[in-house]
């Protein structure tokens, strides 16, 4: 079977992986008939199986239908609909079918509501001038709806924050009446807004990558393709695997997702994956969606030293994903600190500790830091020396806050971090 062949696949998984959810994608899979030998499954048996009514379930699927790209449904509209194209002669004829359908129906939903007229929204009576939160005048008159007050809100955050403290910003800033649960509602359902998982979100607009006069930085670290019980040196076994499927034969980013996603038996976000191997010098720095055919050009890695290779590749990250420093700061002037301390620390914020969380695994499956239990942190001797080499100045902020594990407890608990 020839590569176009797979083509259309391809673009359906990579478009669900890189928008949806695990779960999302599961029923998206039964609706094609892609996961299962007897063909597509209606929405009332995988509502069925799912032990809820067709409403609700049509209702969900809409949901989630909402989240993918127009543009890219139009490309598998204009593929799926001629029955004779080369670039879906994998699927069957009711895969086919079934996959037209969905996406087809995916446009219709999205085009219905973009052509929906705008419903108003009673109003509370506002309280007297003298009572209202004196803001920046003019910001409040600015803005017409929840979406752009958050959108502003997290801009002006400009990293990826958790959606609490996005809703926050915004009450701040903008004279509007929100919930932080329907901040969350409106901030996961607008294709403004890009979910990073546990409730932490960055603009669409964003790249990760951060362009200066040198290489490029990633704004945020991605997730490490391991489940949170796999070890860390999970990932750096990936690595070095990988390096080999790049120096052995030519292969597109593309070919390198695909085959990472079978080494590991799980589904990745492709573009999540790439951010990786470019942070610990595996591969430059691409838009994967522009370059998924594009040739992967690896970058040297001395494979058969290992310890020689896990030490480079500690030390790229902390040159490649913006704050790594101040982490390894942090980490060095603390006393076995937290991922929700470190938020705390550096971005004030002990909501977006799932971001710090990241690091600190990738650092640990590179060989930077090791867990001492209880969620705490310690850098190892490869770290220490780093710390030395690109964060040798104490912060203020650290030194003062010596404190010991039991008081780091106490205090945690206060705030309710524990129950979580």
């Amino acid at each position: 079977m020839a590569a176009e062949d797979n083509l259309v696949s391809d673009l359906f998984e990579g478009m669900c992986l890189t928008y949806l959810k695990e779960g999302e994608i599961r029923v998206l899979r039964l609706l094609c008939g892609l996961d299962t030998p007897d063909g597509p499954r209606s929405l009332e048996q995988i509502a069925s199986l799912y032990r809820r009514n067709v409403v609700d379930m049509r209702k969900a699927l809409a949901r989630v239908l909402l989240k993918l790209p127009e543009r890219n449904l139009d490309s598998l509209q204009r593929y799926l609909e001629d029955e004779q194209h080369a670039f879906h002669r994998s699927l069957t004829s009711p895969q086919r079918k079934a996959m037209l359908k969905i996406v087809t129906f995916a446009l219709v939903v999205q085009q219905t509501l973009a052509k929906a007229p705008a419903v108003p929204v009673p109003r509370k009576a506002s309280p007297p001038a003298a009572l209202r939160p004196q803001r920046d005048p003019g910001v409040g008159a600015r803005l017409v709806s929840r979406t752009q007050a958050l959108a502003s809100a997290l801009d002006d955050l400009g990293r990826p924050s958790h959606y609490e403290g996005i809703h926050k910003r915004a009450l701040q800033q903008h004279e509007i009446t929100l919930t932080p649960q329907a901040a969350y509602q409106t901030i996961v359902n607008d294709r403004d807004f890009l979910s990073l998982g546990d409730g932490m979100f960055a603009l669409a607009r964003w790249h990760n990558r951060t362009e200066g006069d040198g290489e490029p930085r990633l704004r945020y670290c991605p997730p490490l393709p391991i489940s949170a019980k796999a070890r860390a040196d999970t990932f750096f076994e990936l690595v070095i695997v990988a390096h080999g499927w790049m120096t052995q034969s030519p292969i597109t980013y593309q070919e390198g997702w695909l085959r990472a996603q079978r080494h590991l038996h799980v589904e990745l976000n492709p573009q999540d994956l790439v951010d990786l191997w470019y942070a610990v010098g595996l591969c430059a720095s691409v838009d994967f969606a522009r370059s998924r055919g594009h040739r992967l050009v690896v970058s040297p890695l001395p494979v058969s030293d290992v310890a020689a290779a896990r030490g480079l590749c500690l030390e790229t990250s902390i040159q490649r994903i913006d704050l790594m420093p101040a982490v390894l700061r942090a980490l060095a002037d603390l006393y076995h600190p937290t991922a929700a301390m470190l938020a705390e620390m550096l971005y004030g914020d002990v909501r977006d500790s799932s971001e710090f969380l990241r690091r600190l695994r990738l650092l640990e499956a590179l060989g930077g830091v090791r867990s001492t239990g209880k969620n705490e942190w310690t850098l190892t001797s490869a770290g220490f020396d780093l710390v030395e080499k690109y964060a040798p100045e104490a912060m203020d902020t650290f030194s003062a806050t010596q404190i010991s594990a039991t008081d780091a407890d106490a205090r945690w608990d206060d705030v309710g971090l524990f129950d979580l």
